[in-house]
């Protein structure tokens, strides 16, 4: 009987965020050069 938000959120479907991150990882894996050059731009 303990039917709370947690329960609804558990049948939810995925965050969006986690639909970004795998959105973000597909587009490292198809230009890796440019990550690279990315990340070696951000972190010295």
């Amino acid at each position: 009987m303990l039917a709370g938000p947690g329960a609804a959120q558990r049948h939810t479907p995925a965050p969006p965020s986690s639909q970004v991150n795998a959105e973000n990882i597909m587009v490292a894996s198809s230009s890796r050069p440019l990550m690279a050059r990315i990340l070696s731009a951000v972190a010295p």
